[in-house]
């Protein structure tokens, strides 16, 4: 009777193992492919001399990235430990107040929010030097250098950080960066936190944000506003976002939360609102082309500055991309990378712009190399 009792018990088991395999070959395959994280997932290996060594570890890793409804394992440990613990499951990511969400990673709350861990004399002598380096070297060319800097969320958004860090410290690198280059160098640089926040307070009590609530970038209109602050210091006119004709779009599709995503929440999370300008004139701005296997080209018609840029940026210049690409006749894009002096090159722009974010600021700008 023992035995008989001990079968059932081992068939019972094996059949409620083989159970979640059995509904996951029901689920439609591109639920199956949804990749929340941001990393790439193991991939199943394969047996061979050279790699039978490591076999069963390699395998064992692709098992546990695809497990049968793993993301929604995943997802409800990540609820679970934010709204029961207030601890995410991302240490690069920091909860805030009333559902917002914050990068942390790369030192940025240490590094800029905080204030600590300033730049030395001698690494803003050196980042200086550096500039004024690039802003001659392509002077030789016939080029102009700009650089835009995009606050990070928080010094914008700091009443929904947690009460213990306390407020954003004016005194910090986005400050240090902006001012020495400023005094140093013939570099216009641009950093618009001032128009940021007032356009902020004038537009919060209806509700209208210029960073997205679960995603580190500023949102279509914060884009505008930046940008706006931008192409004043070249002296072209981009009308305010609430000069007549202007409008202001919400819409709740699409909505960036790359913060989220790191939780694997975004159906859970309210990731908030979007938010997207219109009114201004687009000059007849094309879509953007790709160019050279890894840059976009977006041009405009009559009326746009007649000028050719080269924008080298980071994520933020998404939003703001369109605004940028109709100010000008041409407008060339491309992510920081090897491949970006050639490419400036093959362009041949009268502008070069650099965007980065304030908590990258200072590696970026002093690694951007142009020869």
């Amino acid at each position: 009777m023992k035995r008989g009792s001990d079968r059932l018990m081992i068939i019972l088991f094996l059949l409620l193992s083989a159970l979640p395999y059995g509904l996951w070959m029901a689920v439609p395959g591109e639920i199956k492919a949804q990749n929340f994280e941001n990393r790439i997932l193991a991939e199943k290996p394969q047996i061979s001399t050279a790699g039978y060594l490591t076999f069963s570890e390699d395998y064992e890793a692709y098992l546990n990235d695809h497990l049968p409804f793993r993301n929604t394992l995943v997802m409800c440990d990540s609820a679970v430990r934010l709204f029961a613990f207030d601890d995410p499951i991302n240490e690069g990511v920091l909860a805030g107040k009333e559902g917002w969400l914050f990068f942390c990673g790369t030192r940025a709350l240490k590094n800029d929010y905080l204030g600590t861990d300033l730049l030395t004399e001698e690494e803003l002598d050196g980042l200086a030097a550096h500039i004024n380096e690039l802003s001659a070297c392509f002077a030789r060319e016939g080029r102009e250098l700009v650089i835009l800097i995009a606050p990070n969320k928080e010094r914008i958004y700091q009443e929904y950080m947690p009460d213990a860090l306390g407020t954003p410290q004016e005194t910090c690198r986005l400050q240090q960066i902006t001012e020495y280059l400023q005094a140093h160098t013939e570099v216009p640089v641009v950093t618009p936190v001032a128009e940021l926040r007032s356009a902020k307070g004038d537009l919060e009590r209806d509700g209208v944000l210029l960073y997205y609530k679960t995603d580190t970038h500023w949102n279509g209109l914060g884009g505008y506003i930046a940008v706006r602050a931008l192409l004043n210091e070249l002296e072209i006119d981009l009308p305010d976002y609430r000069a007549p004709g202007m409008e202001i779009e919400e819409s709740r599709e699409g909505v960036s939360c790359d913060l989220a995503d790191q939780l694997q929440l975004r159906s859970v999370l309210d990731t908030g609102p979007d938010f997207d300008i219109h009114g201004y004139d687009t000059h007849g701005m094309q879509p953007a082309e790709r160019q050279n296997g890894e840059s976009y080209c977006f041009t405009a018609g009559e009326g746009a500055d007649g000028r050719t840029v080269f924008v080298c940026h980071d994520s933020f210049i998404h939003a703001a991309a369109p605004v940028i690409g109709s100010s000008f006749a041409e407008t060339h894009m491309m992510d920081y990378g090897a491949g970006v002096p050639a490419a400036i090159r093959d362009c041949d722009p009268d502008l070069v712009i650099l965007e980065v974010v304030e908590r990258q600021a200072a590696e970026y700008l002093m690694n951007f190399e142009y020869r």
